[in-house]
Formats: structure tokens, C-alpha cells, sequence
């Protein structure tokens, strides 16, 4: 899948957060997005992914050199990040069910638990920030989407699971496009292709 932003803006307010960012992410490729607190990484994300809307410019998704409309784009992509947010009164097997009603995974509940080493019948309320960013990282690293956005993925890691992030990476290499948002150089190591908004 390709997606080619053109001349992109977005303000909140008189701010304005992203001036005419142009870019194209081509299909498999890994990329970091860094810049400074504000420089509107998160936005730039969130407008990539179709949940924000921007006031000028252009960006196109197409799959195989088929258009691909922006009202459909959440079938094509899977989003991690530590602000989205999933019913607390539901159980981790439950949030997984529940999302593969709009998504096909690549992996098997059972596996999907024993990756993330979580309690399959435990409330989401009594998870950990730690857990919880896990459940996260599971629930989009383990569709079948072609392309994973993640926005700061390691909050709330510890050593052992910013390790375990970068073996997910390894597995998805060359498999899907892959937009990272982080100035934590430990999550983004794999990544080659790097731009800086400011």
C-alpha cells in the first residue's frame, strides 16, 4: 500500500500545527517520524490514519494501484498508541474479539495472550499502564492490515518489553509499511527511513 501526503495543514485554534507536509510512504517500509513536543507528530499521525481531518492539502491511499477512498482507510490500517482508548469494562479476550469484527489477525487468541502474557478473563480496569500499552501493541500488531501506525509504542515498558517490541518489528519486516512516531531512539533502531517535523 502506498499513501502520499500532498501540502497537508492543520490548525487548532490561530496554532498552526502541521504547514504543507508533503511526503509519500511506499508500501513495506519502515519510517520514523521525530521532531520536538508539539511539532505535531500524534497530528500528523491521526490525519494519516483518518481519525482527524486537516484543512488543506491531499493524502491518497492507494493498494496495488487501486484508489482507496478515505472514508474506508480503517480496514488498511492499524493504530497503537497509549491515548486510544478501549472500554475498560471489557475483558482482554473480549477487546479481542471485539476488534476482529473490523480486522482479520494473523494470530490466534491463544497466541495473541501468550505474546502478550496477559489474563485473558482480566478487566482492562485492572490492567497496568504497562499492560494496557500491550494490549495496545497486540491488538495492531497482530492483524493483517499493510499498514501499522505507532505513536510512542514503548510507554510504560520496561528493558524486557522494549525488547519484545523490537522482535515484533523484526517479524513484521518487509511485510507491511510501518510509521513510527517517537523520539526514543531504543524504539525506533530498525527504522532506516527517518523524517523530522518541526
Amino acid at each position: 500500500m502506498k499513501i502520499e501526503v500532498e501540502n497537508i495543514s492543520k490548525r487548532f485554534g490561530r496554532q498552526a500545527i502541521i504547514k504543507q507536509f508533503s511526503y509519500t510512504f511506499l508500501p513495506n517500509k519502515k519510517y520514523v517520524i521525530t521532531g520536538a513536543n508539539g511539532s505535531g507528530k500524534s497530528t500528523l499521525l491521526k490525519m494519516i490514519s483518518g481519525f482527524l481531518s486537516f484543512e488543506s492539502g491531499d493524502i491518497r491511499y492507494t493498494k496495488e494501484n487501486e484508489p482507496i477512498s478515505r472514508e474506508n482507510i480503517n480496514t488498511y490500517i492499524s493504530f497503537a498508541a497509549p491515548y486510544i482508548f478501549i472500554p475498560e469494562d471489557l475483558t482482554i479476550l473480549e477487546a479481542i474479539a471485539f476488534q476482529k469484527k473490523f480486522k482479520a489477525f494473523s494470530k490466534s487468541d491463544a497466541e495473541i495472550i501468550a505474546e502478550l502474557n496477559l489474563v485473558p478473563n482480566k478487566k482492562i480496569t485492572e490492567l497496568s499502564s504497562g499492560m494496557k500499552q500491550r494490549l495496545h501493541l497486540g491488538l495492531a500488531f497482530f492483524t493483517n492490515t499493510p499498514v501499522l501506525l505507532l505513536d510512542e509504542p514503548t510507554s510504560f515498558f520496561d528493558k524486557e518489553w522494549k525488547l519484545k517490541f523490537q522482535d515484533w518489528v523484526m517479524e513484521q519486516q518487509d511485510k507491511r509499511m510501518i510509521i513510527l512516531c517517537s523520539n526514543d531512539e531504543e524504539e525506533y533502531v530498525q527504522f532506516p527511513q527517518r523524517l523530522r517535523i518541526t
